[in-house]
């Protein structure tokens, strides 16, 4: 695994981006709200997951959809066993699984 790809996954706003995706394809605009961050921090953690081939981003009509690509699952699942195996847990926060529940709840109410 390249170095800059480990160094893009880890960085926190993306580590946070990652650890969501693994629970499936999510609308960018209710991860964007569960991870209560600005449009330009999101938008360049999700940029920079894209240049690394761990993200992927399509437009469905007005909404557009994230998801983790086949390399992006592998990367992920890599590191957070790495995680797990030196520090006792997942890297993975409770917190972000949390918000993203209370932002799809909300988000499937609205419709």
């Amino acid at each position: 695994m390249p170095s800059s790809i480990i160094h893009q996954a880890t960085a926190k706003t993306s580590w946070r981006i990652l650890s969501l995706l693994r629970l499936g394809d999510r609308r960018i605009q209710v991860i964007k709200r569960a991870l209560d961050m600005s449009e330009s921090a999101f938008s360049h953690a999700l940029r920079r997951l894209e240049e690394k081939g761990l993200v992927e981003a399509r437009q469905y009509g007005r909404e557009k959809q994230a998801r983790l690509t086949s390399a992006g699952r592998i990367v992920f699942s890599s590191l957070q066993a790495l995680c797990f195996t030196l520090g006792g847990n997942d890297g993975t926060s409770v917190e972000d699984d949390t918000s993203l529940v209370k932002c799809l709840r909300e988000d499937q109410l609205s419709q």
